[in-house]
């Protein structure tokens, strides 16, 4: 049997995190109209530029600029059937959610997220 170490003390340390937003877009239908609203959460995780081997594993690869690796306990959410993607608010830019990998074994969640110039 495989035991799965829990990172989320390193993904949440206090030296190594800082503050960021996500913000999570869901839709309802009012009178047969879509209406999008956005909800804001306050949190903090370890940011990091994604580095050359990162980049080549991600469809988007190619876009080199401005990836940046989003770290949390709870879930990121990429586009789905019920919203768009979240948008992460770090240092005053925002950066679109293009890829996230599922480590809650490990306690954490780890989201690749594009700079949204111009957006």
């Amino acid at each position: 049997m495989i035991t799965l170490i829990d990172l989320s003390d390193i993904a949440m340390d206090p030296d190594l995190s800082q503050p960021y937003i996500i913000h999570r877009k869901s839709g309802t239908w009012v009178n047969g109209r879509p209406v999008e609203t956005e909800a804001s959460i306050n949190t903090y995780g370890v940011v990091t530029n994604a580095n050359p081997k990162e980049l080549m594993q991600l469809p988007e690869g190619d876009r080199v600029a401005g990836v940046m690796v989003f770290y949390n306990l709870q879930p990121i959410h990429t586009s789905n059937s019920s919203g768009t993607s979240d948008q992460i608010e770090w240092n005053g830019n925002r950066y679109r959610v293009s890829t996230v990998y599922d480590y809650s074994g490990q306690g954490f969640y780890k989201a690749f997220a594009v700079y949204m110039e111009g957006d």
